[in-house]
């Protein structure tokens, strides 16, 4: 897990996450859990970006005073 955030360029909770949302498959043997490269590769190709889902609207804006 580690290691796949490294390549990835996220932290190990980070994959974890990725895992359980299903971005990223991951195996389980003995108490590890590894990450296939080519589920790394697929990852880095449709990465989810940061930010607001598509179609969100958001309110008027606030006028600084």
């Amino acid at each position: 897990m580690a290691q796949a955030g490294r390549e990835l360029g996220i932290t190990r909770q980070g994959v974890l996450r990725a895992v359980e949302r299903g971005y990223l498959q991951a195996i389980k043997v003995g108490p590890y859990r590894l990450v296939p490269r080519h589920s790394i590769e697929a990852y880095k190709k449709n990465r989810p970006r940061p930010g607001l889902p598509k179609g969100t609207k958001l309110g008027p804006r606030r006028k600084k005073s």
